[in-house]
């Protein structure tokens, strides 16, 4: 799978190619214009592939990212409103057809501090630490 840092020096490189082409088609022979040509064509058709390769990867991703959340949260607003007597429960978002809602009802932020006490997320790794200046040297 292609990543986007490739995907972008690539396409740099390409752009450098193609200006290349631009410059210098004037001063070069048939043969070797047409063989940059050819190369420009086929590394843009590669960097288009790979680069819907790469957005279909990472939208895959997102899916299966957003799958378990959503299976973990349901699992959460589910156990929330049967300790709670809840019939029912809402989403409110922007899609939501809902009109109007007491806000005094909205669970919210109680859903997302059980989520998140059921679901922590671990630290990022802290970054090292500085090395020591040699001894006898100030910073």
């Amino acid at each position: 799978m292609a990543n986007k840092q490739a995907l972008d020096k690539r396409s740099a490189d390409l752009r450098t190619k193609v200006e290349t082409l631009r410059k210098g088609s004037a001063t070069m022979s048939e043969d070797a214009r047409t063989k940059l040509m050819r190369d420009n064509d086929a590394e843009t058709k590669a960097i288009q592939r790979d680069g819907e390769d790469f957005n279909n990867d990472m939208e895959q991703e997102q899916g299966r990212l957003m799958d378990d959340i959503g299976h973990k949260m349901l699992e959460i607003i589910s156990q929330y409103a049967a300790a709670n007597g809840f019939a029912m429960v809402l989403n409110v978002s922007e899609q939501s057809p809902l009109l109007w809602h007491n806000p005094s009802t909205d669970i919210t932020a109680d859903i997302i501090k059980l989520y998140d006490q059921a679901h922590p997320v671990s630290a990022a790794p802290a970054k090292p630490a500085a090395p020591a200046p040699p001894p006898g040297k100030k910073q």
